[in-house]
């Protein structure tokens, strides 16, 4: 499941394990990223991802995560 603001916000949603390729390329510059675990509403540390390119997601474990992209 997907919801954003082009360019600017993404939440991706992860019921099941699985990834996603999420198409970056028309936008430049720096994005952050985090997971939500949903089970227990802890957020991993957050990782600058560059922009202009496809962006592979996949759930740090199997069930309950948000990929939460910003720029």
């Amino acid at each position: 499941y997907l919801s954003c603001k082009e360019g600017e916000k993404y939440l991706v949603y992860f019921p099941k394990n699985g990834s996603v390729l999420l198409d970056l390329t028309k936008h430049k510059g720096k994005f952050n990223l985090q997971w939500l675990n949903t089970t227990n509403g802890e957020m991993t540390p957050s990782v600058v991802i560059e922009g202009s390119e496809l962006l592979h997601l996949e759930p740090p474990e199997e069930e309950g995560f948000f990929a939460i992209i910003l720029k």
